[in-house]
């Protein structure tokens, strides 16, 4: 059976072009320019799934309404952008963006004191680690100025260390 997906996006050129990869990728692909059409054909048809512009919805809500967006998917999905984010260029090469400009990298902390690339798991850690100093309103960065390692909490958790690049 084939799966039947709706695509929500008011950019037509790049609609077209996800449809045409879904499509040969045997998806059958029904597509709408605004949320409203996109609310209008979910009420008429059922899909298996559906690819909505995140910021075609935020966009078009007012400021007072976004709080009226469904919190625990919204703050799942943000954590999971941000985390993933952190987690993948700390173990791929040890820099987020930030840290590329800054000149800087993370490393493995090593009783030899030789920088080594980190893992997955272990930038995982961190970047969880990373998620909650920032919930703790930048408390966890805090410890930083205060250790004489100069380590913050994430660094500590995940026994990383920040070096020049």
């Amino acid at each position: 059976m084939t799966q039947r997906l709706l695509l929500v996006d008011d950019d037509t050129r790049l609609v077209a072009m996800v449809k045409d990869y879904l499509g040969a990728a045997g998806y059958e692909v029904e597509t709408a320019e605004s949320l409203a059409a996109g609310r209008h054909q979910l009420a008429e048809h059922s899909y298996d799934a559906m690819v909505l512009d995140f910021t075609l919805r935020l966009c078009q809500l007012p400021y007072t309404q976004i709080a009226a967006l469904p919190m625990v998917p919204l703050g799942a999905f943000l954590l999971m952008l941000n985390g993933g984010y952190l987690t993948m260029f700390t173990a791929a090469g040890g820099q987020t963006i930030g840290k590329m400009v800054a000149g800087t990298r993370v490393v493995a902390s090593t009783p030899s004191g030789r920088a080594q690339r980190l893992p997955f798991g272990t930038a995982l850690v961190r970047a969880g680690a990373t998620i909650i100093s920032i919930v703790l309103v930048g408390t966890g960065f805090l410890m930083a100025l205060v250790r004489s390692d100069r380590r913050a909490l994430h660094d500590a958790v995940a026994d990383t260390r920040v070096i020049n690049a």
